[in-house]
């Protein structure tokens, strides 16, 4: 008997010599195995995408502060003292 999991995949048939949706053993072997290094490239993604994502943000602080510190210094030469 062939039932379906959560994902609506088929699961394998214990009493039969295939697996997921109906396919050889080999084949479902080797779609598993895709499908987890479709994963892992996923999570890598997320992963690379976050990191820039701190990246963008730290530069954001460092330009931050370059301009506050060509503001002052402007400001200060320009300044005039009155006695």
């Amino acid at each position: 008997m062939v039932g379906l999991d959560t994902l609506g995949r088929t699961s394998p048939n214990p009493s039969s010599g295939t697996s997921l949706e109906g396919m050889p053993d080999d084949r479902s072997v080797q779609l598993n195995n895709l499908r987890e290094w479709i994963c892992e490239l996923l999570i890598k993604n997320q992963q690379l995408s976050m990191a820039l994502i701190e990246i963008k943000s730290a530069q954001r602080v460092e330009l931050s502060a370059v301009d506050s510190d060509s503001a002052l210094r402007t400001l200060y030469a320009g300044e005039t003292t009155y006695d």
